[in-house]
Parts: structure tokens; sequence; C-alpha cells
């Protein structure tokens, strides 16, 4: 299921990055310039563009919620921190010198005859 919600993720962002760079530009940068005729005016919002633009941004953030929804859902209920991990390893011999307080020493060397 997540596989199908990434592919149709993946998508949904060409298609809308289409859209976007397909809309002419309205003036200069920063809102400087371009007059009267914005998105706002009753021709701007006709413009199928903008609409195919404003669907597929709502398909996207709907998505993204989904699969949030999803992967906290079916990954996160199940699996337990890497800290309950380590505690429930307390007896195994790797994890001994990192729980506890107490510095561990080194086992000398022996000397070969």
């Amino acid at each position: 299921m997540l596989t199908f919600l990434l592919s149709l993720h993946f998508v949904i962002t060409i298609m809308l990055v289409t859209s976007i760079l397909l809309q002419k530009s309205e003036g200069g940068a920063w809102g400087m310039g371009g007059g009267g005729g914005g998105v706002l005016t009753p021709r701007g919002q006709a413009n199928l563009l903008t609409r195919v633009t404003a669907i597929l941004a709502a398909i996207f953030v709907a998505n993204c919620l989904i699969m949030a929804a999803y992967v906290h859902h079916h990954h996160v209920d199940t699996k337990k921190s890497l800290i309950d991990e380590a505690a429930q390893r307390q007896d195994s011999a790797p994890l001994q010198g990192c729980l506890t307080s107490e510095p561990s020493t080194p086992e000398p060397a022996k000397a070969k005859k």
C-alpha cells in the first residue's frame, strides 16, 4: 500500500511541477509590476491551468496526510524505540558496558613465552 501511495505521490508531484511551470508569468519578481490582472480576477480564476494546479495541490496535500497516517498506524505503533530495545537486552554481553555507569576495564595482555 505504501509503495502505491509513494508512486502516486511521485506522479502527482511531476504533474504539479509541470502545471506550475506551464503557467504564464504575471510580472516582476517579489510582487513588483504585473498590473491589475492577477489570479483574483474572474478571468484568472477561470483559467484551466490555475484550476488544474489548485486541484493537484489539494490532491498532493491529501496524499501527504494519508501517507503520514498510514505510516504512523502501521509502523510506529508496532516498533519500539531503541532505548526500549536496549533495556530489554540488558543481559546481553555487548550492551553491558554501555548500560552500566561503571567504566569497563580492559583485561591485561598475557605475556608470550
